[in-house]
C-alpha cells in the first residue's frame, strides 16, 4: 500500500516526535495495539507484526475512523511504518524500564547465593 503525501508528512512527523519523547503512546487493548491520543484525534498503530502486517489507523476526537492503511513486508513504507510501530510499543508497554527491572531482580537472586 502506498501512503498519501499528507499521511507520509504525519507519518515522518510521528517518528521524530516519537523518537524525542514529545508524542506519548499507550497501550490499547493489548500488546498489538498502541494509542498516542492528541487533542482533535487518536492515532493507532496495530500489529501483529510476526505475521508480517502492521496498520496504522486516524480517528477523530469522537473515535470515528477517518482512515486507516495496512501495510506487508514487499510495501515500500514497510520499514518506516515497522519502525515506528516498534518505537511505539516499546514505549507503550514500557519495555525498557521493565528489562532494567528484571535484570535487577536477577541480581538480587544471584547475590543471595
Amino acid at each position: 500500500m502506498s501512503l498519501p503525501k499528507t499521511y507520509v508528512a504525519i507519518v515522518e512527523k510521528l517518528i521524530d516526535l516519537t523518537m524525542r519523547g514529545k508524542v506519548q503512546w499507550e497501550a490499547g487493548g493489548g500488546a498489538d495495539r498502541v494509542v498516542a491520543a492528541f487533542k482533535s484525534s487518536t492515532v493507532e498503530i496495530q500489529g501483529p507484526e510476526w505475521e508480517g502486517k502492521v496498520s496504522i489507523l486516524f480517528r477523530n476526537a469522537k473515535g470515528v475512523l477517518l482512515e486507516s492503511f495496512e501495510f506487508e513486508q514487499d510495501d515500500v513504507e514497510w520499514e518506516v511504518i515497522h519502525g515506528l510501530y516498534s518505537t511505539a510499543r516499546k514505549q507503550a508497554l514500557r519495555v525498557e524500564e521493565v528489562v532494567k527491572e528484571l535484570d535487577a531482580e536477577l541480581g538480587e537472586l544471584e547475590s543471595e547465593d
